[in-house]
């Protein structure tokens, strides 16, 4: 049986990141005070570290 669950939300979240680059944009800025390149850099290293134990290649 297959169902369909509708939990009300309008967005999966990017809008809320394209409006932030947006704003960053108008304001001349080239790096987010919120998701810094040294934040992503660290991200990256840690999901690509989580995707070698588990096997995940892609």
């Amino acid at each position: 049986k297959e169902e369909t669950l509708d939990f009300g939300y309008s967005t999966i979240g990017y809008n809320y990141e394209v409006i932030h680059f947006n704003h960053l944009l108008r304001e001349g800025k080239i790096e987010s005070d919120i998701m810094t390149f040294s934040f992503s850099k660290k991200l990256m290293k840690t999901l690509d570290k989580i995707s070698q134990i588990i096997g995940l290649e892609y």
